[in-house]
């Protein structure tokens, strides 16, 4: 009998890492400010804060583990949970936490370490996010609800007030987030 050296793909550690990066998201999802249209959430602050932490692997696979978590039935997102929230038009700003994810981790881990510089880098992921978030809920109100919606009167309600509260959670996140990857590596 033959024992195997195979390495695990995630250590203990990063185990733990993820799944409470994946719990926080899901808090983040019932602390909300609610505003016609989209809640603001702290969703994207636990996502921000992921990302720098985890780095792009890890903090990825925690917003999948969310999704996952959600998707299976489990009311962890804003308004319950289950498959049938793919049809929700808010659905596509989970894909942004996605993409953006990997990509706050990439820029962390390329160098941009510094408070303004993760600025700069969760200033551009938001304005990623607004669009994967809004384009999608475009594509569900016009094919799937086609509920004759204007939109350009979504405009306000999707991409000019959530700004102020995303701006004091990207402001926030850059600022705590290299701290306490700093911490939990010391």
């Amino acid at each position: 009998m033959s024992t195997s050296n195979k390495k695990s793909i995630f250590t203990i550690k990063e185990m733990a890492y993820i799944a409470v990066s994946a719990a926080l998201i899901a808090v983040g999802a019932f602390i909300k400010i609610p505003l016609p249209m989209v809640s603001l959430t702290l969703q994207w602050f636990f996502v921000m804060i992921s990302a720098v932490i985890l780095g792009k692997r890890n903090s990825t696979v925690s917003v999948l583990l969310y999704l996952f978590i959600g998707l299976c039935g489990i009311p962890v997102f804003t308004m319950g949970g289950g498959p049938q929230y793919v049809l929700y038009p808010t659905f596509g700003y989970f894909i942004g936490f996605l993409v953006c994810a990997y990509l706050i981790g990439l820029a962390y881990e390329k160098g941009a370490t510094k408070f303004w510089q993760l600025l700069i880098v969760n200033i551009i992921a938001t304005i990623i996010l607004y669009a994967i978030g809004f384009a999608y809920y475009i594509l569900v109100v016009v094919l799937y609800i086609k509920d004759g919606r204007d939109l350009a009167a979504l405009v306000v309600p999707f991409l000019v007030t959530p700004i102020p509260g995303d701006l004091i959670k990207i402001v926030l996140a850059s600022f705590i987030a290299p701290r306490v990857r700093k911490a939990l590596k010391s």
